[in-house]
């Protein structure tokens, strides 16, 4: 390449072009490639850019598998001078579709046929500019079969949101289809549109007036054809603005149903949870009622425990009714009085140090909220 830009003295500006290949075409490039013209002091023109367009690389019968290539071209020419025609292509592989429609035609029309700069032109544009149309109507049979299943669907309580979830998930892959493609197609209407204001300078300005080109017999099938991809061109970028809007239309609706969904999703956990509360109301109101009653029998329940230990006695040894302590009565009371206090010390130390865990969880939730609250502040009077 730096030989070709040495030997006929193309600017570097061409390199940029050359750049563009060695790899997929990226999203991020996909309104690069547009027509640059630079006119040389000896009058040429030099004229360079990049063909953006989908190929079917799937085998014969069977559904397509588009790819995103480009086609780069360089033409440099002089008008009325029959040695100024240099052609650069840059064919992204080796038996493309233009390369044999070009030399094809240089064959078997000779080089008069490519003294005319628009029939290489043309030709190269030709090969690949109708591919857009089955490309895009792809998506659209895609997109039809998603808004068709929506717009039968019924959205109930038994609807199946995980399938509506796969729809909306398709159809964000289709919408990452139909991003790039109005771009590179603007990229095409920009050749086409530089084309023809070639054309329309290269032609003589009036009938009698001398031609410009060596060749100028099709200057009306030139404008016819230009006219022709043009409207194609236009037609195509409609054809996107209405998928681009069903497409949306139908996301709107889905997300709708999603939110619909979550909604039924949510009330049926909160009758759940009503459920549950009530049966914790429940719950408790059962235990307090069991925990008045424990009280309430709870002190006869120990007085008949105590008064009936051997350390008392309602009769004396002679069978009188007497009311007799024991002398060993002390033994219950040192047992008691230190396995109730050890009990009741146990159970307060516990409840204590769960207290101070949760009032220092508290002070330091409140610590990061006043200090968060602080740095935006800080950040604020910075600011």
């Amino acid at each position: 390449m730096q030989s070709l830009i040495d030997r006929y003295g193309i600017g570097v500006e061409f390199i940029d072009l050359v750049h563009s290949f060695g790899e997929k075409a990226h999203i991020a490039d996909a309104g690069h490639g547009g027509p640059t013209v630079f006119k040389r002091a000896n009058g040429a023109y030099d004229m360079h850019y990049l063909i953006p367009y989908v190929e079917n690389f799937g085998p014969a019968g069977r559904p397509p598998k588009y790819t995103d290539r480009r086609l780069g071209v360089f033409h440099r020419f002089s008008p009325g001078s029959e040695t100024e025609n240099l052609w650069i292509f840059l064919w992204p592989e080796r038996k493309g579709e233009a390369r044999k429609r070009v030399e094809s035609a240089a064959a078997s029309l000779g080089l008069e046929w490519c003294q005319n700069p628009h029939n290489l032109h043309l030709t190269v544009l030709a090969a690949y500019i109708g591919n857009w149309r089955w490309y895009i109507r792809m998506i659209g049979n895609e997109v039809e079969n998603i808004t068709n299943h929506v717009t039968v669907s019924r959205f109930s309580e038994d609807t199946d949101y995980k399938q509506v979830l796969g729809w909306l998930v398709q159809m964000s892959a289709q919408r990452e289809l139909l991003v790039p493609i109005s771009a590179r197609l603007k990229v095409v209407q920009k050749i086409l549109h530089e084309l023809a204001d070639m054309h329309v300078s290269l032609s003589p300005p009036s009938p009698s007036s001398p031609p410009r080109l060596a060749d100028s017999d099709n200057d009306h099938q030139t404008s016819n054809y230009l006219a022709f991809y043009s409207q194609r061109v236009e037609g195509h970028l409609l054809s996107l603005q209405v998928l681009e809007n069903k497409l949306q239309n139908t996301f709107d609706l889905l997300e709708v149903a999603v939110d619909l969904g979550n909604g039924d999703t949510t009330g049926q956990i909160n009758k759940k949870m009503l459920k549950l509360t009530t049966h914790t109301v429940d719950d408790s109101a059962a235990v307090r009622i069991i925990t008045f009653l424990t009280m309430m029998y709870l002190p006869p329940s120990f007085v008949s425990t105590f008064l009936g230990m051997d350390l008392f006695s309602f009769r004396d040894s002679a069978g009188t009714d007497r009311f007799t302590i024991s002398k060993y009565f002390w033994i219950f009371v040192v047992l008691c009085l230190p396995l109730s206090t050890a009990t009741f010390v146990s159970w307060r130390v516990f409840w204590n140090r769960q207290k101070q865990k949760r009032v220092q969880g508290q002070r330091q939730w409140k610590g990061q909220g006043q200090g968060g609250s602080e740095k935006e502040k800080d950040m604020e009077s910075g600011l």
